[in-house]
């Protein structure tokens, strides 16, 4: 998707029944700001975009290396 797109999208509160799931709701408020800084610093520092948002469970490292932080608790 589009960053412009998805800025705006944010900014509308378009997704925000998702951070609610993701984050709680009584947090939606730092979670939407948090999302604008990452977006904003990341149009900053890439020639990017098109992009796509993820999350995932616990600790995860893409890259297939693991260290366990949360003694067993992933």
């Amino acid at each position: 998707m589009n960053l412009e797109k998805v800025i705006q999208l944010i900014k509308d509160n378009h997704y925000e029944e998702s951070f609610a799931d993701l984050y709680g709701s009584e947090v939606y408020g730092s979670q939407k700001k948090r999302y604008l800084s990452l977006l904003d610093n990341f149009s900053k520092t890439f020639n990017q975009r098109d992009i796509r948002i993820v999350s995932t469970p616990g600790r995860t490292e893409l890259g297939g290396n693991h260290t366990d932080h949360n003694n067993g608790r992933v």
